[in-house]
This record gives C-alpha cells, sequence and structure tokens, in this order.
C-alpha cells in the first residue's frame, strides 16, 4: 500500500470528510445516532456558557462603576442618577442657604446608602 514519492494520491485512498453540526434539524431515528451528535449538545452548552459569562461581564462593570462612584464623591456613573432638589423662594438667603445644606447632607448620605446597597446586591 505504500507510495513512492513519484506517485500521485488518487481520491478515493484519501477521505476529506469533516464530521460537522448538522443544521437542517433531520431527525435521526435512535439506532442511528452516534457520538457525532454530541456535536449539538456541546454548542448549546457553549451558547448557554457564553450568555452566562456576558451577564456576569455586564454585572461586574455595573458594579465597579457603582463602587467607583462611592469612592469618588458625585462622580457615579451614568447609567444612575440621584438628585433631590427644594428651591423655594423664601426671600432670606441664610434662611435658604441652611434649607440647601440639610437637603445637601440629606442627598450624600442616601446617596452612599444606595451605592453600598447596590454595590453589595451585585457582589451576593
Amino acid at each position: 500500500m505504500g507510495h513512492s514519492s513519484n506517485e500521485t494520491f488518487d481520491d478515493e485512498d484519501v477521505e476529506f470528510s469533516l464530521d460537522v453540526t448538522d443544521i437542517k434539524g433531520t431527525q435521526k431515528r435512535e439506532e442511528e445516532k452516534t457520538g457525532d451528535d454530541f456535536a449539538g449538545i456541546i454548542s448549546t452548552a457553549v451558547k448557554e456558557l457564553r450568555s452566562k459569562m456576558e451577564i456576569r461581564f455586564a454585572i461586574a462593570k455595573a458594579r465597579e462603576g457603582l463602587a467607583y462612584g462611592l469612592q469618588e464623591g458625585n462622580n457615579v456613573p451614568p447609567f444612575c442618577r440621584l438628585q433631590l432638589s427644594c428651591r423655594p423662594d423664601v426671600f432670606d438667603k441664610n434662611i435658604y442657604l441652611e434649607l440647601q445644606k440639610t437637603w445637601d447632607q440629606k442627598e450624600e448620605t442616601i446617596r452612599k446608602t444606595l451605592l453600598t446597597e447596590s454595590v453589595e446586591f451585585f457582589d451576593s
């Protein structure tokens, strides 16, 4: 069966076909199934794994954005908004500034609480 270097191969001598995933959806009878049928199962598993990893990556990015916002004061990510506002015209600058100070402090407390709880939520 050996071939010298001068001889050429006939197409019949070499098997060029590859087993690939069948996308035609033809159903095989149970007795016709082989180990090659696991290609579809593996393909499905890879898609599911990729989907789960994409979700985990998105959660990790969101978590890091929130954690960064928590450390950097008012620099929260663009998907996150918190703005409390109360600006009545009370005709007295000192009263107005005192009210703003109260609102600003409360907003900061709420912001820290929400960001912390959100990061902890993603961690869980």
